[in-house]
């Protein structure tokens, strides 16, 4: 709905923003969204209605709406018996982890995702339940028991189960954007405003967020601010067809015509787009694909909780048969690269990363990756090429220059290469270890003046780094503007 990047809404591995969730969050990450948006059908299950739960029982009913849910669908015999193999897959690993796990309610909430995603609404909301049970602050299954009440327009009880998540877990970004979803539809606006604006500061790079940010203030009139959320979405993306629609309303409640106009026009033109045949069009839904995701989403979740409880061989089989699933997995495959990592096994590390560099390969952080990790390995020449990419990828960012100007210093590759490579980081990103490149490349190629400029700019900027003040003393003492540490003794 919302383009390539909606679901970048409070992204951890955007490069610069730090991870802000707790504990819980980060082992459950990425596979709650993935599941609740797309689940259908429900049977409604009290909260506080107690009762002995059995994860067979859940696997079982789960498997049988499914088999049911295909046998209707117009799908062939051959796609519907795939799917529903994917999905037993899905459903053996999350009852695996609950079987070794059944106190934890980490396990519990896979489970019930899985049986979301599969069209299980009730055994997902019992699973979720049992969560709480045994951990009444686990804001993963009040999120998802508030998204649940969402989608059945329960909004009352959606706000609340959803504020019961922030108060466990203060500023997630998938739970402050629900709930501003939920105040909107409650007719409680302003305080839908408030919420979204902490979505947007905790993920400002969440179209979504700035969408329905922009959204709440039509509807509060206030077309000003509407045009200036719009925007900011349309300029994350440029194909947010709902964006441009809302920003040419904005417009024209202004008075701005042309503009309005514009915007309408870049409207029609992906309307248009969508409609044409053949190559250009976008891919339609594939539920077999959709379904290798859920697959490779459950294993990410489960691989996960098994990490956390120091399992690390159950993890890694995890992660892989994720990866495995589906092709296209970008999220089974960060975590495998950074389980590799933590263990220091560089050379399977290496091949996630050129699997992610494939996926997408307009990602700054997979081209810097496996740059680094060619360098570790000695492959200098793949590092190049990696960081170079990394250079044309994000031509603004300083990491790809950085990235090349190490390089090129390693055992004095190129000297004059690795100046320029920082010269140009530092006109991107003036900071003190920028410079303290700089003023190392400088000084390598025999530019003194130039080392030394740097290099007082380094210093100046951090003033607390030994490092920056003693490569400084070391170039004046080259240009002889002081004497050496052991003339200047008496």
């Amino acid at each position: 709905m919302f383009g390539r990047r909606a679901d970048r809404a409070g992204d951890p591995t955007i490069a610069g923003r730090p991870r802000r969730w707790g504990p819980r969050w980060r082992t459950m990450a990425g596979a709650g969204v993935l599941f609740l948006l797309s689940g259908v059908g429900y049977e409604a299950v009290s909260l506080y209605y107690y009762r002995p739960l059995d994860p067979h029982q859940v696997v079982r009913q789960t498997l049988e709406l499914a088999q049911q849910a295909e046998g209707l669908s117009a799908r062939s015999a051959q796609t519907q018996a795939q799917i529903l193999e994917l999905k037993e897959q899905a459903l053996g690993v999350a009852k695996s982890l609950v079987e070794q796990y059944p106190a934890s309610p980490d396990a519990w909430c896979v489970l019930g995702l899985v049986a979301s995603r599969c069209g299980n609404r009730s055994g997902a909301v019992r699973c979720w339940q049992r969560a709480l049970e045994l951990a009444p602050q686990f804001s993963l299954a009040w999120h998802c028991l508030g998204r649940d009440a969402l989608q059945r327009a329960d909004y009352a009880q959606a706000i609340e189960q959803l504020r019961k998540a922030l108060e466990a877990e203060p500023d997630v970004p998938e739970v402050l954007l629900a709930l501003a979803d939920a105040l909107s539809h409650a007719d409680q606006l302003h305080q839908a405003l408030e919420v979204c604006k902490r979505h947007v500061a905790v993920a400002p790079q969440s179209v979504e967020g700035w969408y329905r940010l922009g959204q709440i203030y039509i509807q509060l009139g206030e077309f000003g601010e509407a045009k200036r959320c719009l925007a900011r979405a349309v300029e994350l993306d440029p194909d947010c067809k709902l964006a441009l629609h809302s920003l040419a309303l904005a417009c024209e409640r202004l008075g701005q015509l042309e503009e309005a106009r514009r915007y309408r026009r870049a409207f029609a033109e992906r309307e248009a787009q969508d409609r044409t045949p053949g190559e250009n069009r976008r891919p339609k839904y594939d539920d077999l694909a959709a379904t290798r995701e859920v697959l490779a989403a459950t294993c990410s979740a489960a691989a996960r909780v098994y990490e956390a409880m120091g399992a690390p061989e159950a993890a890694e089989g995890c992660w892989r048969q994720g990866a495995e699933a589906s092709p296209k997995s970008v999220e089974a495959r960060r975590g495998l690269l950074a389980f590799y990592e933590q263990r220091d096994r560089v050379e399977d590390a290496l091949r996630v990363a050129e699997e992610l560099c494939a996926l997408e390969p307009q990602s700054l952080d997979h081209h810097l990756k496996a740059g680094w990790l060619n360098v570790r390995v000695g492959r200098l020449e793949k590092a190049e090429q990696a960081f170079r990419r990394a250079t044309e990828v994000a031509p603004s960012r300083p990491e790809g220059f950085v990235g090349l100007a190490q390089l090129y210093l390693h055992q004095d590759r190129s000297v004059a290469r690795a100046k320029e490579a920082a010269a140009r980081a530092v006109s991107l990103s003036p900071i003190a270890a920028n410079y303290f490149l700089l003023g190392t490349a400088c000084r390598r190629s025999g530019d003194l003046q130039g080392a030394r400029t740097a290099l007082e700019q380094a210093a100046r900027l951090d003033p607390g780094k030994p490092e920056y003040r003693e490569a400084l003393a070391s170039v004046l003492v080259q240009m002889r503007l002081v004497p050496p540490l052991e003339e200047a003794r008496p």
